[in-house]
């Protein structure tokens, strides 16, 4: 075998080995969320359509440092949240006020080797402060209806409309 073919193999083995860790480290997370594994899915760090979640986010809406800039989002609404019950209130007020239904979903966390999940919004509420404690920042945006939801590590929780999906999914 030439070492051209050994490399490959090589390469092929550390993507598959790569690949195994990924899916092992998200169905670990999810349990330790508490979600179910039938209600979600994932996206490893290294997947084109996980790429394009992230993408989305940032083309959708202005950015300042490392947060949505929300005083440049027409529309947009803040809740300062300084403690956990608060944030759940103010999830639970955004989703009400601007009748978010129960579209799927995607949650972005800050630290980009978690996985990127998908769900139905009622289980992101059922699960939401899991899911808000689980990193320090947290994206919840529906990319075919072109909102998002941010929780700041500075206490803020955040809702606004921004560029609606251009075929990402």
């Amino acid at each position: 075998m030439d070492s051209n073919t050994r490399q490959a193999k090589l390469r092929q083995k550390l993507r598959q080995l790569k690949q195994q860790h990924d899916t092992q480290f998200a169905k670990q997370m999810i349990e330790q969320l508490g979600i179910s594994g039938d209600l979600v899915t994932w996206l490893v760090p290294d997947d084109q359509q996980a790429s394009d979640c992230g993408e989305w986010l940032k083309r959708s809406f202005p950015w300042q440092w490392s947060q949505i800039d929300w005083a440049n989002v027409p529309g947009s609404i803040c809740y300062q949240c300084q403690k956990e019950p608060q944030t759940v209130a103010a999830f639970e007020q955004l989703c009400q006020q601007f009748q978010l239904g129960n579209p799927m979903v995607t949650v972005i966390w800050f630290n980009a080797r978690n996985p990127i999940l998908q769900m139905q919004l009622s289980t992101v509420q059922q699960n939401a402060l899991a899911l808000f404690n689980h990193d320090w920042d947290t994206w919840i945006g529906s990319l075919q209806a072109g909102w998002c939801i941010e929780y700041h590590h500075e206490e803020t929780l955040c809702f606004g409309f921004g560029t609606i999906s251009d075929g990402v999914a």
